[in-house]
């Protein structure tokens, strides 16, 4: 803002926002901004900004992080981990021939 002024940040954003895309993905296009579910108020609106209440990994889609336990993580490292750990869980499988035993049984 200091380098450009506010002209041009707002010009900026008017020639590059896309507007469908924004209200998909924040939900403001809900008809109700709010629902109880099972005794919880749940956001119909906004909820790609909630902190995701799940610690096993569960969030929201377009949530900017997830939980693990007490500790939080990135989307994006969060789910490389998990490819990782799935990549890792195939190879040693391939390696023991687990999929070769499985349909060779007699």
């Amino acid at each position: 803002m200091n380098k450009y002024g506010r002209e041009k940040l707002q010009q900026l954003k008017r020639d590059n926002v896309n507007i469908q895309l924004e209200k998909q993905l924040a939900g403001y296009g809900a008809k109700e901004l709010c629902e109880v579910v099972d005794g919880h108020i749940v956001p119909r609106a906004g909820f790609v900004y909630l902190t995701p209440r799940s610690i096993n990994g569960n969030a929201p889609f377009y949530s900017s992080e997830k939980r693990l336990g007490d500790v939080a993580f990135s989307t994006l490292t969060f789910n490389m981990e998990v490819m990782f750990l799935m990549c890792c869980i195939v190879i040693a499988c391939l390696l023991l021939d687990i999929p070769g035993k499985w349909m060779r049984k007699d």
